[in-house]
């Protein structure tokens, strides 16, 4: 526990409202430092999210933002020539084998992502894999119902009805409130999304014992959602949003 016993109680406090004290490059760069390979290894798990975030960027023509664990350009390379960069995501390249099969389908990337991850899991990264996913299918449920339009998704895959949002688990229930409220501004929703969330990671680590890997992977979340809301209010960026919310992807 020595060295993850420095990288916890290095890390300052975070505010998703104030500018961090560090950047997430000198924390990532602390963090390498200090954490073993084993460790090092989940973090890479959970950072797979980001390289979804940047193919999904990537069959949207949009930028990829992020860093995960595969460098932007060897990503692009890869789904440039057809080839399959996560494990998780073999069935979604075998179903859709060209890239232009794969921009039309990018509403399956995600649900593909999640229904192709192992069971063995680290519980963190399986309980912050189950908020991504839910919370993402019930904000394109609610788009493309605004909409007008269909979007399937699997009750018996969710354990609730999506349609009947008194039904929704307590934690989910604030999406419905925020979507209804926020609804008009891309901008305004997509920062009341990531509060939510910001609020969500905290609890998932409320059981965690003191200098546990869990609150480091829940700091570089946290951290993650502080410098993305900051870049949201960028022009170029109200752009994107703008788009996102005339589709359902």
């Amino acid at each position: 526990m020595g060295s993850r016993y420095f990288f916890i109680n290095f890390l300052p406090p975070l505010s998703l409202d104030t500018t961090p004290e560090m950047s997430l490059d000198e924390v990532e760069f602390f963090m390498h430092q200090n954490l073993s390979s084993s460790e090092m290894r989940v973090v890479n798990r959970l950072y797979t999210f980001f390289d979804l975030e940047n193919i999904r960027s990537f069959l949207l023509d949009l930028p990829m933002k992020v860093q995960g664990t595969i460098p932007h350009d060897a990503l692009r390379d890869m789904l440039e020539n057809d080839e399959c960069p996560l494990p998780a995501l073999e069935k979604f390249f075998t179903c859709y084998p060209t890239l232009e099969e794969r921009k039309s389908h990018v509403h399956d990337l995600l649900s593909s992502f999640f229904q192709g991850q192992p069971h063995s899991l680290p519980r963190f990264v399986a309980q912050y894999f189950r908020i991504e996913n839910t919370s993402r299918s019930l904000m394109a449920y609610l788009r493309a119902q605004a909409l007008g339009k269909t979007y399937e998704i699997n009750a018996e895959d969710l354990g609730f009805d999506p349609a009947d949002n008194k039904s929704w688990p307590e934690i989910f229930s604030p999406l419905f409130t925020l979507w209804q409220a926020r609804r008009q501004s891309p901008l305004d929703l997509e920062q009341a999304y990531a509060s939510w969330k910001f609020d969500v990671i905290d609890s998932l680590t409320a059981q965690s014992a003191p200098f546990s890997l869990d609150l480091g992977l829940a700091y570089l979340l946290q951290l993650h959602l502080i410098e993305s809301r900051r870049e949201l209010k960028k022009p170029a960026q109200q752009n994107i949003l703008e788009r996102i919310a005339k589709a359902v992807q």
